[in-house]
């Protein structure tokens, strides 16, 4: 096992988001500054020496089809990283609860961004749509057909107009999703509430397809994570 620390380079010990884009770089996001690590080296971008980062302290990554990086910071807003240039989408921007995240694409290649205290954004065409706070908690993911998901709500890209009312469809009979994992084989897994019962479901499309039922051990703990075993299971 090979471990690296400030001692090699990186700016803190703390890697608090981590994504690997297209071109095999490693992105960092800490709270010291952006970094990119290409296997021997790391260079650290921040607001003292980039141009467009107004903060090096970085709390999410997630890189589109397109290759673009989107970047949350911990009070800033989000930004958008593209041909080596950054845009500043005021999206969340001077607030701690409206630090980014959570992000997907859809089926149209637009781009959805959810905050921390649930405003819900899309990045179409080159331009942000913003739908404020959109129902309680800050869940969303892309299915693999496509659909997003946010909370017990399904949205269909495609029926999405800007300046228009979110068309979002209620599917789920919980009424609180802590956690929502989209499954490789279509679908999604519903981490939640019912009441006063926890619940774990897979549901494909408005149906449910499977009820695991509850509780799950760690009750009232956050859910921060979530994967599929090579069986399908969650």
């Amino acid at each position: 096992m090979d471990a690296w620390g400030t001692h090699d380079g990186l700016t803190a010990n703390e890697v608090v988001a981590i994504v690997q884009t297209h071109d095999g770089y490693l992105w960092l996001g800490t709270l010291n500054g952006l970094v990119r690590f290409d296997g021997l080296q790391f260079k650290v971008f921040d607001e003292h020496n980039t141009p467009g980062l107004p903060s090096g302290r970085i709390v999410f990554l997630f890189e589109d089809s397109k290759t673009n990086l989107w970047i949350g910071t911990e009070t800033a807003g989000a930004l958008l990283l593209k041909d080596n240039q950054f845009t500043d989408l005021a999206f969340g921007k001077g607030r701690r609860d409206g630090r980014l995240r959570a992000a997907c694409e859809d089926s149209t290649g637009a781009v959805w961004l959810r905050a921390d205290d649930g405003e819900l954004a899309r990045f179409h065409d080159g331009k942000l749509d913003d739908f404020g706070r959109v129902g309680p908690g800050h869940t969303l993911i892309a299915e693999k057909s496509g659909l997003v998901l946010l909370g017990a709500d399904q949205i269909d890209p495609a029926a999405v107009r800007a300046s228009m009312p979110l068309p979002a469809v209620r599917v789920s009979g919980m009424s609180r999703v802590d956690f929502l994992l989209a499954s490789r084989t279509g679908g999604r897994w519903c981490l939640g509430q019912d009441g006063v019962t926890n619940m774990v479901e897979k549901w494909v499309g408005d149906s449910l397809e499977l009820n695991l039922g509850g509780p799950y051990p760690w009750k009232d703990k956050e859910i921060t994570a979530a994967c599929e075993d090579l069986d399908g299971n969650p």
